[in-house]
């Protein structure tokens, strides 16, 4: 927890606070550890970094499964901007990306199939395997 303080005058400080609560199974303490912000600081952008990549990666789990449940009710396979079209939030700048990533991952294959009602079916679309259980 970070402890800031200033005034008008010019006094500020900043502080990093460690605070340990009991439960009251164990006895009701708190435990303070006052530090140097200095000491804090990379500790506090670590953790942010930390908690971001941690969301970056559930969204983008979240997002593959999405992408899995849309190509198998399409198992002739679709292109990547009609998989993003078909998904909340996933942009279609993002999906061609997270296609190849899952092709990498063994999870989808490159196909081709026909769009817009033409007969020559166009490169760039993905599916599940055959093999795929669902």
């Amino acid at each position: 927890m970070a402890f800031e303080f200033g005034c008008r005058a010019g006094q500020t400080g900043k502080y990093g606070i460690d605070l340990e609560e009991g439960t009251l199974a164990e006895g009701r303490y708190w435990d303070v550890t006052v530090r140097d912000w200095h000491e804090v600081a990379g500790e506090v952008e670590q953790a942010a970094a930390n908690a971001k990549a941690e969301e970056a990666r559930e969204k983008s789990e979240a997002f593959k499964n999405r992408v899995v449940e849309v190509l198998a009710e399409h198992r002739d396979g679709l292109h990547p901007r009609s998989i993003a079209n078909r998904i909340e939030g996933l942009d279609n700048r993002r999906a061609p990306a997270l296609c190849e990533e899952m092709e990498r991952d063994g999870i989808l294959e490159r196909c081709s199939v026909a769009t817009g009602g033409r007969k020559t079916p166009t490169e760039g679309a993905f599916r599940l395997p055959d093999n795929w259980d669902e």
